[in-house]
């Protein structure tokens, strides 16, 4: 997630968890990924079955 240019955070998607760029983001933030994480889920089904379809 990117403010005014410059990084805050990113998902470790292995972990299932946001990493703060400066710890210090992390005590006045919260960003829970679990949604975004249900999305990729849902997007890699989708992608499986394109290419499934596709060969």
């Amino acid at each position: 997630y990117e403010f005014d240019g410059e990084q805050l955070f990113s998902v470790d998607l292995k972990k299932s968890e946001a990493v703060w760029r400066l710890p210090a983001f992390g005590d006045f933030a919260h960003f829970d990924p679990q949604g975004g994480l249900a999305s990729i889920a849902m997007i890699r089904a989708h992608l499986d079955v394109l290419v499934e379809r596709s060969n």
